[in-house]
Protein backbone atom coordinates (compact mmCIF):
# COMPACT_ATOMS: atom_id res chain seq x y z
CA UNK A 1 0.00 0.00 0.00
CA UNK A 2 1.50 3.38 -0.93
CA UNK A 3 2.45 5.60 1.98
CA UNK A 4 0.02 8.47 2.51
CA UNK A 5 0.42 11.23 5.08
CA UNK A 6 -2.26 13.22 6.82
CA UNK A 7 -2.53 15.84 9.51
CA UNK A 8 -3.47 14.70 13.02
CA UNK A 9 -5.70 17.47 14.38
CA UNK A 10 -5.80 18.35 18.03
CA UNK A 11 -8.82 17.28 20.03
CA UNK A 12 -10.29 16.61 23.42
CA UNK A 13 -11.55 13.57 25.22
CA UNK A 14 -15.30 13.22 25.60
CA UNK A 15 -17.21 11.14 28.12
CA UNK A 16 -19.07 8.31 26.40
CA UNK A 17 -20.84 5.15 27.49
CA UNK A 18 -19.00 1.81 27.12
CA UNK A 19 -19.21 0.19 23.69
CA UNK A 20 -21.92 -2.50 23.34
CA UNK A 21 -20.83 -6.01 24.25
CA UNK A 22 -21.48 -7.44 20.78
CA UNK A 23 -19.04 -4.99 19.20
CA UNK A 24 -16.04 -6.29 21.14
CA UNK A 25 -14.27 -8.39 18.56
CA UNK A 26 -10.59 -7.99 17.64
CA UNK A 27 -11.12 -6.09 14.39
CA UNK A 28 -13.55 -3.61 15.87
CA UNK A 29 -11.48 -3.14 18.99
CA UNK A 30 -8.61 -2.02 16.81
CA UNK A 31 -10.76 0.30 14.77
CA UNK A 32 -12.35 1.86 17.80
CA UNK A 33 -8.91 2.55 19.18
CA UNK A 34 -7.99 4.45 16.04
CA UNK A 35 -8.13 8.19 15.86
CA UNK A 36 -10.39 9.48 13.10
CA UNK A 37 -8.08 10.95 10.50
CA UNK A 38 -5.10 8.67 11.19
CA UNK A 39 -5.50 7.05 7.79
CA UNK A 40 -7.51 7.37 4.60
CA UNK A 41 -9.79 4.52 5.60
CA UNK A 42 -13.44 5.47 6.09
CA UNK A 43 -15.84 3.35 8.07
CA UNK A 44 -19.60 3.63 8.09
CA UNK A 45 -21.69 5.16 10.83
CA UNK A 46 -20.11 5.12 14.31
CA UNK A 47 -17.22 2.69 13.95
CA UNK A 48 -14.80 5.39 15.09
CA UNK A 49 -16.69 6.55 18.17
CA UNK A 50 -13.95 5.22 20.45
CA UNK A 51 -11.07 7.64 20.06
CA UNK A 52 -8.77 7.31 23.06
CA UNK A 53 -5.88 8.61 20.95
CA UNK A 54 -7.80 11.88 20.63
CA UNK A 55 -5.76 13.84 23.12
CA UNK A 56 -3.94 17.10 22.95
CA UNK A 57 -1.01 15.97 20.84
CA UNK A 58 0.13 18.73 18.52
CA UNK A 59 -0.64 18.37 14.80
CA UNK A 60 1.79 16.09 12.98
CA UNK A 61 1.93 13.85 9.93
CA UNK A 62 1.34 10.11 10.23
CA UNK A 63 1.81 7.26 7.80
CA UNK A 64 -1.05 4.93 7.03
CA UNK A 65 0.44 2.09 9.11
CA UNK A 66 -1.44 3.54 12.02
CA UNK A 67 -1.89 0.25 13.90
CA UNK A 68 1.86 0.17 14.52
CA UNK A 69 2.31 3.89 15.25
CA UNK A 70 4.14 4.39 18.54
CA UNK A 71 2.26 6.62 20.99
CA UNK A 72 5.44 8.15 22.34
CA UNK A 73 6.86 8.85 18.88
CA UNK A 74 3.77 11.01 18.35
CA UNK A 75 4.63 13.21 21.33
CA UNK A 76 2.90 11.21 24.05
CA UNK A 77 4.04 11.31 27.67
CA UNK A 78 2.84 10.09 31.07
CA UNK A 79 -0.03 12.55 31.47
CA UNK A 80 -1.34 11.87 27.98
CA UNK A 81 -0.93 8.14 28.51
CA UNK A 82 -3.14 8.41 31.58
CA UNK A 83 -5.79 10.21 29.54
CA UNK A 84 -5.68 7.57 26.81
CA UNK A 85 -6.13 4.75 29.32
CA UNK A 86 -8.95 6.63 31.03
CA UNK A 87 -10.63 6.83 27.63
CA UNK A 88 -10.10 3.09 27.07
CA UNK A 89 -11.63 2.35 30.48
CA UNK A 90 -14.66 4.45 29.66
CA UNK A 91 -15.24 2.79 26.28
CA UNK A 92 -14.49 -0.84 27.12
CA UNK A 93 -15.04 -1.03 30.86
CA UNK A 94 -11.52 -2.32 31.58
CA UNK A 95 -8.77 -0.44 33.39
CA UNK A 96 -5.02 -0.70 32.91
CA UNK A 97 -2.02 0.73 34.76
CA UNK A 98 0.00 3.25 32.81
CA UNK A 99 2.74 0.61 32.47
CA UNK A 100 0.52 -1.05 29.85
CA UNK A 101 1.02 1.76 27.36
CA UNK A 102 4.75 1.98 28.02
CA UNK A 103 5.17 -1.74 27.42
CA UNK A 104 2.93 -1.80 24.33
CA UNK A 105 2.59 1.73 22.90
CA UNK A 106 0.72 0.80 19.70
CA UNK A 107 -2.91 0.31 18.69
CA UNK A 108 -2.34 -3.41 18.08
CA UNK A 109 -0.74 -4.01 21.46
CA UNK A 110 -3.40 -2.09 23.34
CA UNK A 111 -6.20 -3.83 21.46
CA UNK A 112 -4.80 -7.23 22.47
CA UNK A 113 -4.73 -6.15 26.10
CA UNK A 114 -8.34 -4.99 25.87
CA UNK A 115 -9.42 -8.35 24.46
CA UNK A 116 -7.54 -10.27 27.17
CA UNK A 117 -8.88 -8.06 29.94
CA UNK A 118 -12.46 -8.45 28.77
CA UNK A 119 -12.10 -12.22 29.07
CA UNK A 120 -10.63 -12.04 32.59
CA UNK A 121 -12.38 -8.99 33.94
CA UNK A 122 -12.22 -8.50 37.72
CA UNK A 123 -15.42 -9.01 39.65
CA UNK A 124 -14.46 -6.56 42.39
CA UNK A 125 -17.33 -4.07 42.85
CA UNK A 126 -16.55 -0.53 41.76
CA UNK A 127 -16.97 2.41 44.08
CA UNK A 128 -19.69 4.49 42.41
CA UNK A 129 -19.84 8.27 42.57
CA UNK A 130 -22.83 9.68 44.40
CA UNK A 131 -24.08 13.23 44.01
CA UNK A 132 -24.06 15.36 47.16
CA UNK A 133 -25.96 18.52 48.00
CA UNK A 134 -25.09 21.34 45.61
CA UNK A 135 -24.76 23.99 48.34
CA UNK A 136 -24.04 24.22 52.05
CA UNK A 137 -21.52 22.40 54.25
CA UNK A 138 -19.42 19.72 52.55
CA UNK A 139 -16.43 17.56 53.39
CA UNK A 140 -12.94 18.64 52.40
CA UNK A 141 -10.71 16.42 50.33
CA UNK A 142 -7.74 15.03 52.23
CA UNK A 143 -5.38 17.39 50.41
CA UNK A 144 -7.64 20.36 51.18
CA UNK A 145 -7.81 19.39 54.85
CA UNK A 146 -4.01 19.37 55.05
CA UNK A 147 -3.78 22.80 53.39
CA UNK A 148 -6.48 24.19 55.69
CA UNK A 149 -4.68 22.99 58.81
CA UNK A 150 -1.43 24.63 57.66
CA UNK A 151 -3.35 27.85 57.04
CA UNK A 152 -4.69 27.74 60.60
CA UNK A 153 -1.21 27.13 62.01
CA UNK A 154 0.33 29.93 59.91
CA UNK A 155 -2.47 32.44 59.35
CA UNK A 156 -2.21 35.61 57.30
CA UNK A 157 0.52 34.36 54.93
CA UNK A 158 0.32 33.91 51.13
CA UNK A 159 2.02 30.51 51.18
CA UNK A 160 -0.58 28.98 48.84
CA UNK A 161 -1.10 31.92 46.45
CA UNK A 162 -0.61 30.90 42.80
CA UNK A 163 -0.20 33.97 40.54
CA UNK A 164 -0.47 34.20 36.73
CA UNK A 165 0.31 37.61 35.22
CA UNK A 166 -0.22 38.60 31.57
CA UNK A 167 0.40 41.67 29.41
CA UNK A 168 -2.46 42.16 26.95
CA UNK A 169 -2.10 44.20 23.75
CA UNK A 170 -5.15 44.69 21.56
CA UNK A 171 -8.86 45.54 21.73
CA UNK A 172 -9.96 43.82 24.94
CA UNK A 173 -13.69 43.31 25.53
CA UNK A 174 -13.85 43.80 29.30
CA UNK A 175 -17.56 42.88 29.72
CA UNK A 176 -16.93 39.63 27.81
CA UNK A 177 -13.98 38.83 30.07
CA UNK A 178 -16.03 39.51 33.20
CA UNK A 179 -18.91 37.40 31.91
CA UNK A 180 -16.50 34.56 31.07
CA UNK A 181 -15.04 34.51 34.57
CA UNK A 182 -18.53 34.55 36.09
CA UNK A 183 -19.57 31.58 33.95
CA UNK A 184 -16.48 29.53 34.85
CA UNK A 185 -17.20 30.28 38.51
CA UNK A 186 -20.78 29.07 38.08
CA UNK A 187 -19.66 25.85 36.37
CA UNK A 188 -17.16 24.77 39.04
CA UNK A 189 -18.21 24.59 42.68
CA UNK A 190 -14.60 24.64 43.90
CA UNK A 191 -14.36 28.25 42.70
CA UNK A 192 -17.38 29.09 44.89
CA UNK A 193 -16.13 27.29 48.00
CA UNK A 194 -15.13 28.83 51.31
CA UNK A 195 -13.67 26.99 54.31
CA UNK A 196 -14.32 27.24 58.02
CA UNK A 197 -13.99 25.31 61.26
CA UNK A 198 -17.08 23.73 62.77
CA UNK A 199 -16.87 21.85 66.04
CA UNK A 200 -13.88 19.54 65.81
CA UNK A 201 -13.15 19.71 62.12
CA UNK A 202 -13.06 21.79 58.96
CA UNK A 203 -15.98 22.16 56.56
CA UNK A 204 -16.29 23.40 53.00
CA UNK A 205 -19.10 25.85 52.27
CA UNK A 206 -20.23 25.92 48.64
CA UNK A 207 -21.96 29.17 47.79
CA UNK A 208 -24.70 29.43 45.16
CA UNK A 209 -23.47 31.13 42.01
CA UNK A 210 -25.92 34.00 42.54
CA UNK A 211 -24.28 34.82 45.88
CA UNK A 212 -20.74 34.88 44.52
CA UNK A 213 -19.58 38.32 43.46
CA UNK A 214 -17.59 38.98 40.32
CA UNK A 215 -13.93 38.03 40.76
CA UNK A 216 -12.82 40.70 38.23
CA UNK A 217 -11.81 44.15 39.43
CA UNK A 218 -10.79 46.74 36.84
CA UNK A 219 -8.25 49.36 37.88
CA UNK A 220 -7.81 52.26 35.46
CA UNK A 221 -4.23 53.45 35.81
CA UNK A 222 -4.34 55.47 32.60
CA UNK A 223 -7.23 57.72 33.58
CA UNK A 224 -8.48 60.29 31.10
CA UNK A 225 -5.07 61.71 30.24
CA UNK A 226 -3.66 61.83 26.75
CA UNK A 227 -1.60 58.95 25.44
CA UNK A 228 1.75 58.71 27.14
CA UNK A 229 5.08 58.12 25.51
CA UNK A 230 8.52 56.95 26.45
CA UNK A 231 9.37 57.16 30.12
CA UNK A 232 5.77 57.89 31.16
CA UNK A 233 4.64 54.59 29.64
CA UNK A 234 7.46 52.74 31.35
CA UNK A 235 6.55 54.22 34.72
CA UNK A 236 2.89 53.32 34.23
CA UNK A 237 3.84 49.74 33.40
CA UNK A 238 6.07 49.59 36.46
CA UNK A 239 3.16 50.75 38.62
CA UNK A 240 0.99 47.96 37.17
CA UNK A 241 3.73 45.43 37.88
CA UNK A 242 3.98 46.58 41.49
CA UNK A 243 0.21 46.44 41.88
CA UNK A 244 0.19 42.91 40.43
CA UNK A 245 2.98 41.83 42.75
CA UNK A 246 1.04 43.20 45.72
CA UNK A 247 -1.99 41.19 44.61
CA UNK A 248 0.23 38.10 44.43
CA UNK A 249 1.30 38.57 48.03
CA UNK A 250 -2.10 39.49 49.49
CA UNK A 251 -3.38 36.57 51.61
CA UNK A 252 -6.84 35.10 51.11
CA UNK A 253 -9.51 34.90 53.79
CA UNK A 254 -10.55 31.26 53.47
CA UNK A 255 -13.95 31.98 54.97
CA UNK A 256 -14.89 34.17 51.99
CA UNK A 257 -15.40 32.81 48.48
CA UNK A 258 -14.30 33.00 45.76
CA UNK A 259 -10.73 32.08 46.64
CA UNK A 260 -9.36 33.50 43.44
CA UNK A 261 -8.90 37.06 42.27
CA UNK A 262 -8.77 38.63 38.82
CA UNK A 263 -7.40 42.14 38.49
CA UNK A 264 -7.24 44.07 35.23
CA UNK A 265 -4.99 47.12 35.15
CA UNK A 266 -5.75 49.47 32.27
CA UNK A 267 -2.67 51.20 30.87
CA UNK A 268 -4.33 52.42 27.70
CA UNK A 269 -7.20 51.74 25.33
CA UNK A 270 -5.50 48.59 23.98
CA UNK A 271 -2.95 47.97 26.73
CA UNK A 272 -3.70 46.01 29.92
CA UNK A 273 -2.08 43.91 32.61
CA UNK A 274 -4.20 40.96 33.82
CA UNK A 275 -3.46 38.91 36.91
CA UNK A 276 -5.15 35.79 38.23
CA UNK A 277 -4.31 34.72 41.78
CA UNK A 278 -5.76 31.39 42.89
CA UNK A 279 -5.47 29.63 46.22
CA UNK A 280 -3.98 26.15 46.10
CA UNK A 281 -6.83 24.80 48.23
CA UNK A 282 -9.19 25.04 45.23
CA UNK A 283 -6.91 24.22 42.27
CA UNK A 284 -3.92 22.19 41.13
CA UNK A 285 -1.75 22.49 38.03
CA UNK A 286 -4.18 20.54 35.84
CA UNK A 287 -7.05 22.76 37.04
CA UNK A 288 -5.26 25.85 35.80
CA UNK A 289 -5.33 24.38 32.30
CA UNK A 290 -9.08 23.75 32.55
CA UNK A 291 -9.64 27.26 33.93
CA UNK A 292 -7.67 29.04 31.20
CA UNK A 293 -9.16 26.93 28.42
CA UNK A 294 -12.73 27.61 29.52
CA UNK A 295 -12.11 31.34 29.95
CA UNK A 296 -10.61 31.42 26.44
CA UNK A 297 -13.55 29.57 24.83
CA UNK A 298 -16.20 31.58 26.62
CA UNK A 299 -14.53 34.91 25.90
CA UNK A 300 -14.21 34.06 22.20
CA UNK A 301 -17.95 33.51 21.98
CA UNK A 302 -19.09 36.35 24.20
CA UNK A 303 -16.80 38.87 22.49
CA UNK A 304 -18.32 37.85 19.14
CA UNK A 305 -21.85 38.32 20.43
CA UNK A 306 -22.62 34.60 20.67
CA UNK A 307 -24.31 32.85 23.59
CA UNK A 308 -21.80 30.15 24.51
CA UNK A 309 -22.78 27.01 26.41
CA UNK A 310 -19.96 24.61 27.24
CA UNK A 311 -20.83 21.00 28.15
CA UNK A 312 -21.49 20.80 31.87
CA UNK A 313 -18.94 18.78 33.89
CA UNK A 314 -20.40 15.33 34.68
CA UNK A 315 -19.55 15.74 38.38
CA UNK A 316 -18.72 18.52 40.80
CA UNK A 317 -15.54 18.49 42.83
CA UNK A 318 -17.61 18.03 46.00
CA UNK A 319 -19.01 14.80 44.50
CA UNK A 320 -15.49 13.55 43.91
CA UNK A 321 -14.42 14.49 47.44
CA UNK A 322 -17.18 12.26 48.78
CA UNK A 323 -16.10 9.48 46.42
CA UNK A 324 -12.44 9.80 47.51
CA UNK A 325 -13.35 9.53 51.19
CA UNK A 326 -15.27 6.33 50.47
CA UNK A 327 -12.49 4.92 48.25
CA UNK A 328 -9.97 5.33 51.08
CA UNK A 329 -11.91 2.69 53.04
CA UNK A 330 -11.88 0.08 50.24
CA UNK A 331 -9.68 -2.95 49.68
CA UNK A 332 -8.01 -1.13 46.79
CA UNK A 333 -6.79 1.58 49.16
CA UNK A 334 -5.63 -1.04 51.67
CA UNK A 335 -3.60 -2.79 48.96
CA UNK A 336 -1.95 0.47 47.94
CA UNK A 337 -1.11 1.25 51.57
CA UNK A 338 0.41 -2.21 52.04
CA UNK A 339 2.52 -1.74 48.91
CA UNK A 340 3.85 1.65 49.97
CA UNK A 341 4.67 0.51 53.49
CA UNK A 342 6.63 -2.43 52.10
CA UNK A 343 8.25 -0.42 49.33
CA UNK A 344 9.43 2.38 51.66
CA UNK A 345 10.63 0.13 54.48
CA UNK A 346 14.15 1.10 55.59
CA UNK A 347 14.16 4.13 53.26
CA UNK A 348 16.63 6.80 54.35
CA UNK A 349 16.65 10.55 53.67
CA UNK A 350 18.95 11.88 50.95
CA UNK A 351 20.47 14.40 53.34
CA UNK A 352 21.20 13.99 57.07
CA UNK A 353 18.07 15.03 58.97
CA UNK A 354 18.25 17.94 61.36
CA UNK A 355 15.74 19.97 63.31
CA UNK A 356 12.02 19.45 63.51
CA UNK A 357 8.97 20.54 61.62
CA UNK A 358 9.05 24.09 62.95
CA UNK A 359 12.62 24.52 61.76
CA UNK A 360 11.75 23.13 58.33
CA UNK A 361 8.87 25.53 57.92
CA UNK A 362 10.85 28.51 59.21
CA UNK A 363 13.75 28.04 56.79
CA UNK A 364 14.28 30.72 54.20
CA UNK A 365 13.73 29.63 50.59
CA UNK A 366 15.83 30.77 47.62
CA UNK A 367 15.72 29.98 43.90
CA UNK A 368 18.19 29.39 41.09
CA UNK A 369 17.04 29.30 37.44
CA UNK A 370 17.79 26.47 35.04
CA UNK A 371 17.36 26.14 31.27
CA UNK A 372 17.85 23.22 28.88
CA UNK A 373 17.96 24.15 25.16
CA UNK A 374 15.65 22.60 22.58
CA UNK A 375 18.45 20.67 20.90
CA UNK A 376 19.32 18.86 24.15
CA UNK A 377 15.66 18.26 25.01
CA UNK A 378 15.08 16.70 21.58
CA UNK A 379 18.00 14.29 22.06
CA UNK A 380 16.86 13.37 25.56
CA UNK A 381 13.32 12.77 24.30
CA UNK A 382 14.63 10.46 21.59
CA UNK A 383 16.71 8.61 24.18
CA UNK A 384 13.64 8.23 26.39
CA UNK A 385 11.61 6.74 23.54
CA UNK A 386 14.39 4.28 22.71
CA UNK A 387 14.12 3.00 26.29
CA UNK A 388 10.30 2.83 26.24
CA UNK A 389 10.30 5.69 28.70
CA UNK A 390 9.31 9.34 28.92
CA UNK A 391 11.20 12.61 29.07
CA UNK A 392 10.24 12.86 32.75
CA UNK A 393 11.93 9.53 33.47
CA UNK A 394 15.10 10.52 31.61
CA UNK A 395 15.36 13.90 33.33
CA UNK A 396 14.76 12.25 36.71
CA UNK A 397 17.44 9.65 35.98
CA UNK A 398 19.91 12.48 35.34
CA UNK A 399 18.83 14.22 38.54
CA UNK A 400 19.33 11.06 40.57
CA UNK A 401 22.74 10.54 38.94
CA UNK A 402 23.70 14.02 40.12
CA UNK A 403 22.46 13.26 43.66
CA UNK A 404 24.43 9.98 43.63
CA UNK A 405 27.61 11.85 42.73
CA UNK A 406 27.06 14.63 45.27
CA UNK A 407 25.83 12.58 48.26
CA UNK A 408 27.26 9.09 47.65
CA UNK A 409 23.80 7.60 48.29
CA UNK A 410 22.58 5.01 45.80
CA UNK A 411 19.17 4.40 47.38
CA UNK A 412 17.41 7.65 46.55
CA UNK A 413 13.85 8.71 47.38
CA UNK A 414 12.52 11.69 45.46
CA UNK A 415 9.03 13.10 45.83
CA UNK A 416 6.96 14.17 42.86
CA UNK A 417 3.43 15.39 42.16
CA UNK A 418 1.15 13.18 40.08
CA UNK A 419 -2.07 14.42 38.49
CA UNK A 420 -4.17 11.64 40.10
CA UNK A 421 -6.80 11.89 37.36
CA UNK A 422 -6.86 8.33 36.10
CA UNK A 423 -10.64 8.40 35.59
CA UNK A 424 -11.88 10.25 32.53
CA UNK A 425 -14.62 12.07 34.40
CA UNK A 426 -12.01 13.98 36.42
CA UNK A 427 -10.45 15.63 33.37
CA UNK A 428 -12.73 18.66 33.12
CA UNK A 429 -13.20 19.28 36.86
CA UNK A 430 -11.43 22.13 38.63
CA UNK A 431 -10.11 21.07 42.03
CA UNK A 432 -6.94 19.88 43.81
CA UNK A 433 -6.63 16.22 42.78
CA UNK A 434 -2.81 16.32 42.62
CA UNK A 435 -1.10 13.87 44.96
CA UNK A 436 2.45 13.49 46.22
CA UNK A 437 4.16 10.17 45.51
CA UNK A 438 7.64 8.87 46.29
CA UNK A 439 9.95 7.55 43.57
CA UNK A 440 12.48 5.23 45.20
CA UNK A 441 15.29 3.98 42.96
CA UNK A 442 18.48 2.09 43.68
CA UNK A 443 21.36 3.03 41.37
CA UNK A 444 25.15 2.88 41.48
CA UNK A 445 28.05 4.41 39.57
CA UNK A 446 28.62 1.25 37.51
CA UNK A 447 25.20 1.40 35.84
CA UNK A 448 25.00 2.80 32.34
CA UNK A 449 22.66 5.74 31.86
CA UNK A 450 20.39 3.50 29.78
CA UNK A 451 20.17 1.08 32.70
CA UNK A 452 19.49 3.97 35.08
CA UNK A 453 16.59 5.09 32.89
CA UNK A 454 15.21 1.55 33.05
CA UNK A 455 15.33 1.48 36.84
CA UNK A 456 13.77 4.93 37.15
CA UNK A 457 11.14 3.91 34.60
CA UNK A 458 10.15 0.87 36.66
CA UNK A 459 9.91 2.87 39.89
CA UNK A 460 7.89 5.66 38.23
CA UNK A 461 5.43 3.21 36.68
CA UNK A 462 5.01 1.38 39.99
CA UNK A 463 4.29 4.67 41.75
CA UNK A 464 1.93 5.81 39.01
CA UNK A 465 -0.14 2.63 39.39
CA UNK A 466 -0.64 3.48 43.08
CA UNK A 467 -1.00 7.26 42.98
CA UNK A 468 -4.57 7.39 44.31
CA UNK A 469 -3.70 6.84 47.97
CA UNK A 470 -3.39 10.34 49.51
CA UNK A 471 0.13 10.97 50.72
CA UNK A 472 -1.29 12.39 53.95
CA UNK A 473 -2.79 9.00 54.82
CA UNK A 474 0.43 7.19 53.98
CA UNK A 475 2.51 9.67 55.97
CA UNK A 476 0.30 9.32 59.05
CA UNK A 477 0.45 5.51 58.95
CA UNK A 478 4.22 5.44 58.41
CA UNK A 479 4.76 7.79 61.35
CA UNK A 480 2.33 5.93 63.62
CA UNK A 481 3.19 2.31 62.82
CA UNK A 482 6.78 2.38 61.55
CA UNK A 483 8.21 5.44 63.28
CA UNK A 484 9.29 6.85 59.91
CA UNK A 485 9.30 10.62 59.48
CA UNK A 486 7.39 11.14 56.22
CA UNK A 487 9.09 14.48 55.64
CA UNK A 488 12.39 12.63 55.24
CA UNK A 489 11.02 10.85 52.16
CA UNK A 490 10.37 14.09 50.31
CA UNK A 491 13.45 16.09 51.23
CA UNK A 492 14.05 16.23 47.48
CA UNK A 493 11.24 16.97 45.04
CA UNK A 494 11.22 16.77 41.24
CA UNK A 495 8.48 18.05 38.92
CA UNK A 496 8.22 18.28 35.14
CA UNK A 497 5.22 20.27 34.02
CA UNK A 498 4.39 18.97 30.55
CA UNK A 499 2.90 21.29 27.97
CA UNK A 500 -0.62 20.36 29.09
CA UNK A 501 -1.69 23.74 30.44
CA UNK A 502 -3.46 25.49 27.60
CA UNK A 503 -2.38 29.12 27.38
CA UNK A 504 -4.85 31.96 27.73
CA UNK A 505 -6.11 32.89 24.25
CA UNK A 506 -8.28 35.95 23.55
CA UNK A 507 -9.16 36.82 19.92
CA UNK A 508 -7.33 39.86 18.49
CA UNK A 509 -5.36 40.23 21.72
CA UNK A 510 -1.64 39.47 21.97
CA UNK A 511 -0.87 37.85 25.32
CA UNK A 512 2.53 37.59 26.96
CA UNK A 513 3.35 36.16 30.38
CA UNK A 514 5.01 38.64 32.71
CA UNK A 515 7.44 38.17 35.54
CA UNK A 516 9.74 35.22 36.09
CA UNK A 517 8.51 32.56 33.65
CA UNK A 518 10.32 29.84 35.59
CA UNK A 519 8.26 30.70 38.69
CA UNK A 520 4.85 31.11 37.03
CA UNK A 521 2.08 29.43 38.98
CA UNK A 522 4.32 28.55 41.92
CA UNK A 523 3.53 29.77 45.45
CA UNK A 524 4.95 33.23 46.10
CA UNK A 525 5.94 32.18 49.62
CA UNK A 526 6.54 28.43 49.57
CA UNK A 527 6.07 26.84 52.99
CA UNK A 528 7.14 23.23 52.70
CA UNK A 529 9.41 20.62 54.18
CA UNK A 530 11.47 19.90 51.11
CA UNK A 531 15.13 20.81 51.11
CA UNK A 532 15.64 20.83 47.38
CA UNK A 533 12.96 21.08 44.67
CA UNK A 534 13.64 21.07 40.94
CA UNK A 535 10.64 22.31 38.95
CA UNK A 536 10.91 22.14 35.16
CA UNK A 537 8.46 23.33 32.50
CA UNK A 538 8.29 22.66 28.79
CA UNK A 539 8.63 25.92 26.86
CA UNK A 540 8.98 26.82 23.18
CA UNK A 541 12.66 27.54 23.84
CA UNK A 542 13.28 24.22 25.57
CA UNK A 543 12.86 23.43 29.26
CA UNK A 544 12.98 26.21 31.82
CA UNK A 545 12.56 26.04 35.54
CA UNK A 546 13.98 26.78 38.93
CA UNK A 547 15.74 24.97 41.73
CA UNK A 548 14.21 25.92 45.09
CA UNK A 549 16.30 25.23 48.17
CA UNK A 550 16.64 25.90 51.88
CA UNK A 551 19.45 28.40 52.18
CA UNK A 552 20.31 27.34 55.72
CA UNK A 553 21.17 23.90 54.30
CA UNK A 554 22.75 24.83 50.96
CA UNK A 555 24.60 27.87 49.74
CA UNK A 556 23.85 29.54 46.44
CA UNK A 557 27.26 28.51 45.06
CA UNK A 558 26.59 24.87 45.95
CA UNK A 559 23.21 24.82 44.21
CA UNK A 560 24.63 26.59 41.15
CA UNK A 561 27.33 23.91 40.95
CA UNK A 562 24.72 21.17 41.23
CA UNK A 563 22.68 22.70 38.41
CA UNK A 564 25.80 22.89 36.26
CA UNK A 565 26.57 19.25 37.06
CA UNK A 566 23.01 18.25 36.19
CA UNK A 567 23.15 19.96 32.79
CA UNK A 568 26.53 18.38 32.08
CA UNK A 569 25.29 14.90 33.00
CA UNK A 570 22.29 15.25 30.70
CA UNK A 571 24.41 16.51 27.81
CA UNK A 572 26.91 13.65 28.17
CA UNK A 573 24.13 11.09 28.59
CA UNK A 574 22.37 12.28 25.44
CA UNK A 575 25.63 11.83 23.50
CA UNK A 576 26.80 8.56 25.11
CA UNK A 577 23.96 6.82 26.97
CA UNK A 578 26.05 3.64 27.30
CA UNK A 579 28.50 5.48 29.57
CA UNK A 580 28.38 4.61 33.26
CA UNK A 581 27.00 7.05 35.79
CA UNK A 582 30.49 7.28 37.25
CA UNK A 583 31.89 8.38 33.90
CA UNK A 584 29.08 10.89 33.39
CA UNK A 585 29.75 12.55 36.74
CA UNK A 586 33.53 12.76 36.36
CA UNK A 587 34.74 16.30 35.84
Amino acid sequence: MPCSKQKLPTGHLRLRKPWPEQALNPRRVRWKLLRKGWAKYRLRRSMLLGKPWRVRVQPMTLATRQHASNFFDLGGHSLLAGRVLARVANIFGVSFPIRTLFEGPTIDALARRVEEAREMQSKEPRSEIAFVEAHGPQSLSIVQENVFRIERELPGLPQFNLPYIYRLHGPLNVPALERSLAEVTRRHDSLRTAFDWSGEGPIALVLPAAETGSPLVVVDLAGERAARKGRANALLLKKAELEAEQESWTPFDLTRAPLFRARLFRLGADDHVLIFVLHHIIVDGWSIGVFLEEVSKLYSGFAAGRDVQLPEPPFRFSDLVHWQRRWCTTDSAARQLAYWKSHLRDAAPVFPAEGGVAGALASRIDHEPIHLPNELVARLSALARSQCGSLFMTLLAGFKAMLLARTGRGDICVGTAMANRSQQWTEGVIGPFENTTVIRTRINSDLSFREAIGRVRDSVLAAHARQELPFEILAARLAEEDGLDPASLIQVFFVLQNAMVRPLKLPDVTIRSMGDASREGQPVLPINRTWLTLTLKERPSGIAGSCTYKNDSFGADTVQDWIADYRAILAKAAATPEASLGQLTDH
